[in-house]
C-alpha cells in the first residue's frame, strides 16, 4: 500500500484525523473506524465519499486523493492543508506570527487594529469561499455545516503562474488559500426540495435548522455571514449556553446586527451590509445566492495595500503542520477539533481508541429500519426483561436531536481549546467537599478505579482489569481531579471547576456500572451462557446507564457553555479547559458504547420478534443505579460486621453515596425522573450510608494506630 499513517493531528467525534505519506506526497488521513458507524453515520460517510469524489477539480475544495478499506477502518486520503483552520488562523495568529515569517509578513501588510482580520484578508477568504459555494450551487449541494473549523488554509502559491496553473483565481495569489472541507453532513437538494435534518455546528447555524423546520440551500448563506462577521470582528455574532438561547438571542436582535466600534471604523460599509443582509433570521428576507455573488465584496478585486510583492516564505515547510511550528510548553491536554478537519494542536500523547466491536449478526436477518440513534436523555421508554420492538429506546427522529448535542459538545471543546490561554496543565488530586461535612472520597483517581474495580469483581460478579476497562477496552482516564487552582483565577471560574470535577465524578462512577453491563454483551467466550433474552435485557440496561452518564456529562458541558457565553474575551484558564476536553473525551467515548448496546436491542429484539408483557415495566437507569447502590452498601456491612476487608468496604460505602447522588442530578431538560419522596428516599439513604463510611473510617485509623 503507499499510505504511511503518521502522527495523529486532530481528532473528532467519529473520525481521527492523522498526518501520512501517500506516493511520497504529505496528506491527511482521515480515519474511520468501522464500529463507530451506525447506519446514519454510515450513509454520512458514504454521501462524503460520493459528493467528494464528484469535486476533486475544484480549487477550493479540499481533494479526497483516494479511499481505503482494511477490515476496520476505512481511510479517506485527503488533500494536505499545513496551515491548520481559519478558526486557528483568527484567534492564534500571534502565536503563529511569532514562529512563521509567511504568517509574520501577511500580518505586517494586513495589520488589524482588532481582534478581527483586516478587511481586504476577510474578502480575499470569502472570496475564495464563494468560488467554492458557487460550485457547490452548480451541483444542487448544500453543505450544512460551514464553519471556521471547515474552512481550511494551505501555503500561497510560489507565482502567479503557478496559482494559474492550480486554478487560484480568486482572491490574491500570494495570499493563503482557503478550501471548503467536510462533507460529511452535506446533501444533494433538488431545486425545489427542502431539508429536515438537524446537522452542523450551532453557533453558525440558521434560525430556521434551529426552529426545526424545514431549511433549503439558503441555511449556508446565513453560515458564510456568521463566519464573515467572525473574521472581521473576532468572534462569532451570536453566543449562547444552548441551541434554544441561541435561536432567542437572534430572534431578539429582529435582524439587527451591531458592530463594535472599533470594527465599525476599520471596516467599509459594504462588508458590513453584506453582513447584515446574510444574517437575516428570516430565509425569504435573507439575501440570494445571486445577490451574495454579485455584491461588491464578492465581486471587486481585493486590495494589496500597493505591496504585490510574495509574503517571506523562510522557515516554510510544506510537510509540516501548523502546530508543529507553535510549540507549547506542555501538549498534555486534549485539544480537539472538528470531525474531519485538520488539529490546531499537535497532541503530543498516546492517543488511547476506545475499540467497539461492530454488533454481531443475530440468527436471522436484520430488520434493517431506523438508524443506531443517540440520546442523552434517562427516558423510561424501554421495556422489561421480556424485550420486544415496543421496548426499543429511540426513533429515527431522535437522532437529529442528539446529532445536535453531540455537536454542541464538541464544538464548546473546541472552543475552550481555542481559548487565549498557556499551555494545558496537568491534574492534581484532591478531594473535593461535600453535603454535611462528609468527606465521601476524592474523585475516581487511578487507584480508586482500580478499587472499585476490584468492587465489581466482588459485586458485580464480573472482574474488570484494572489497567483496561470493561474486558477487551481500555479503562477510560480516571475523572478530573480538584487540583490545587492556580492563583488568579476569580470565583466564578473556581466554582464552575468544582462543580464540573463534582459532574464528572458522578458521571464516571455511573460509567463503571454501565462498563459491567458492557462487558456481559461483548463478543467472548465467557458470554455465550446467556440466554438470548438475558442477552437483551443487559444490553438494554448498558443502554439506559449510558444514557444516564451521557446526560450528566451533557448537564456539566452546559454549566461551562454558560459561563463560556460570558467569558469568551478572557479565555478560560488551563484547569478549567483540561477539565471539559477530559469531559468532551470521556461523552464521546460513551457515546460509542451506547450505539453499540442500541444497535444490538435493535438486531435482536427484531431477529428474535420478542414481544413484551403488558404489564411489565419499562427499564429505569435510575432503578439500576438506586438498587445497586444499596446492594453495595449491605454486601460493604456485612464485610464490616465480620471484620472482613476494611479497606474494600470504605470503597463500596463510597461509591454507594456517589451513585446516589449521581440520582440527584436532573437531566438537562429539567424532566427529573424522581419526584419529591424519591429525593427524600435518596438523601436519606446518603446520610445513612454517609454516617457507615465515617464509622468505619475511624474504625480502620485505630486499626492502625493500634498495630
Amino acid at each position: 500500500m503507499d499510505l504511511k499513517i503518521g502522527a495523529e493531528i486532530g481528532r473528532g467525534s467519529f473520525a481521527t484525523v492523522y498526518k501520512g505519506e501517500y506516493k511520497g506526497s504529505a496528506v491527511a488521513v482521515k480515519s474511520v473506524l468501522r464500529a463507530k458507524l451506525n447506519k446514519k453515520l454510515l450513509e454520512n460517510l458514504e454521501s462524503e465519499i460520493s459528493i467528494l469524489k464528484d469535486m476533486n477539480k475544484h480549487p477550493h475544495i479540499v481533494a479526497l486523493l483516494d479511499y481505503q478499506q482494511t477490515k476496520s477502518h476505512f481511510h479517506l486520503i485527503m488533500e494536505y492543508c499545513s496551515l491548520g483552520d481559519l478558526s486557528y488562523f483568527i484567534h492564534k495568529r500571534k502565536d503563529i506570527s511569532n514562529c512563521l515569517p509567511l504568517v509574520a509578513s501577511l500580518f505586517q501588510r494586513y495589520p488589524s487594529p482588532h481582534s478581527g482580520l483586516h478587511e481586504e484578508l476577510a474578502r480575499h477568504f470569502l472570496q475564495q469561499l464563494s468560488s467554492a459555494l458557487a460550485f457547490l450551487r452548480s451541483k444542487n449541494l448544500v453543505h450544512r455545516d460551514i464553519k471556521p473549523q471547515n474552512l481550511l488554509l494551505c501555503p500561497p502559491a510560489k507565482s502567479k503562474e503557478q496559482a494559474l496553473e492550480y486554478g487560484y483565481t480568486a482572491g490574491l495569489w500570494e495570499l493563503p488559500v482557503l478550501k471548503l472541507a467536510d462533507f460529511g453532513f452535506a446533501r444533494i437538494l433538488p431545486s425545489t426540495s427542502l431539508a429536515e435534518t438537524l446537522c452542523g455546528s450551532p453557533l453558525y447555524m440558521a434560525p430556521e435548522i434551529l426552529r426545526y423546520e424545514k431549511y433549503g440551500a439558503k441555511a449556508d448563506l446565513w453560515s458564510v455571514g456568521a463566519v464573515l462577521y467572525e473574521m472581521i470582528v473576532g468572534k462569532p455574532p451570536f453566543k449562547a449556553a444552548n441551541h434554544v438561547e441561541l435561536l432567542s438571542r437572534i430572534e431578539k436582535t429582529n435582524d439587527h446586527v451591531t458592530f463594535p466600534e472599533i470594527v465599525v471604523a476599520h471596516t467599509s460599509a459594504d462588508i458590513r451590509q453584506l453582513v447584515k443582509g446574510l444574517l437575516k433570521k428570516s430565509p425569504t428576507q435573507r439575501i440570494s445566492y445571486a445577490e451574495f455573488f454579485d455584491s461588491p465584496v464578492v465581486r471587486n478585486s481585493v486590495s494589496d495595500n500597493n505591496n504585490d510583492t510574495p509574503l517571506d516564505r523562510s522557515k516554510l515547510d510544506d510537510k509540516l503542520f501548523i502546530s508543529e511550528y507553535v510549540r507549547f510548553p506542555d501538549n498534555s491536554g486534549t485539544n480537539s477539533v472538528s470531525p474531519t478537519t485538520s488539529s490546531v494542536h499537535d497532541r503530543n500523547r498516546a492517543t488511547v481508541t476506545t475499540t467497539v466491536p461492530s454488533p454481531p449478526d443475530s440468527n436471522s436477518e436484520s430488520s434493517g429500519n431506523g438508524s443506531h440513534t443517540r440520546q442523552t436523555t434517562t427516558s423510561e421508554s424501554g421495556g422489561s426483561g421480556g424485550g420486544g420492538s415496543t421496548r426499543r429506546l429511540n426513533q429515527e427522529d431522535d437522532y437529529v436531536v442528539v446529532e445536535k448535542r453531540t455537536v454542541q459538545v464538541n464544538a464548546l471543546a473546541d472552543e475552550f481549546a481555542h481559548s487565549p490561554t498557556n499551555a494545558m496543565t496537568r491534574r492534581r488530586t484532591s478531594s473535593p467537599s461535600r453535603r454535611n461535612s462528609v468527606a465521601y472520597g476524592s474523585s475516581p483517581t487511578s487507584a480508586l478505579a482500580k478499587a472499585l474495580n476490584m468492587a465489581s469483581a466482588r459485586l458485580f460478579k464480573v472482574r474488570l482489569d484494572p489497567f483496561g476497562g470493561g474486558i477487551r477496552n481500555p479503562l477510560p482516564s480516571p475523572a478530573p481531579q480538584q487540583s490545587l487552582i492556580p492563583a488568579g483565577i476569580d470565583a466564578d471560574e473556581k466554582k464552575l471547576i468544582k462543580e464540573l470535577d463534582l459532574l464528572a465524578t458522578k458521571a464516571k462512577v455511573i460509567n463503571l456500572f454501565a462498563e459491567v453491563k458492557f462487558s456481559q454483551v461483548l463478543p467472548d467466550d465467557d458470554n455465550i451462557d446467556l440466554s438470548p433474552d438475558t442477552f437483551l435485557l443487559v444490553s438494554e440496561e448498558a443502554l439506559v446507564l449510558y444514557l444516564k452518564v451521557l446526560s450528566l456529562y451533557a448537564k456539566a458541558m452546559d454549566r461551562a457553555a454558560q459561563w463560556w457565553s460570558a467569558n469568551e474575551e478572557r479565555g478560560a484558564c488551563p484547569r478549567l479547559n483540561d477539565t471539559v476536553q477530559w469531559i468532551r473525551d470521556r461523552f464521546n467515548e460513551c457515546l460509542e458504547k451506547a450505539e453499540y448496546c442500541q444497535s444490538l436491542n435493535e438486531r435482536y429484539a427484531s431477529s428474535r420478534q420478542i414481544q413484551s408483557s403488558s404489564s411489565s415495566s419499562p427499564i429505569s437507569a435510575e432503578k439500576l443505579i438506586f438498587d445497586r447502590a444499596l446492594e453495595m452498601s449491605r454486601a460493604a456491612a456485612v464485610c464490616e460486621l465480620d471484620e472482613k476487608d476494611l479497606e474494600g468496604c470504605e470503597v463500596s460505602y463510597g461509591t454507594a453515596v456517589w451513585m446516589l447522588e449521581a440520582l440527584l442530578e436532573s437531566p438537562v431538560d429539567d424532566t427529573d425522573p424522581l419526584d419529591m419522596e424519591d429525593r427524600k428516599l435518596v438523601e436519606k439513604f446518603i446520610t445513612s450510608i454517609g454516617d457507615r463510611l465515617n464509622g468505619l473510617r475511624q474504625k480502620i485509623e485505630k486499626t492502625k494506630e493500634s498495630v
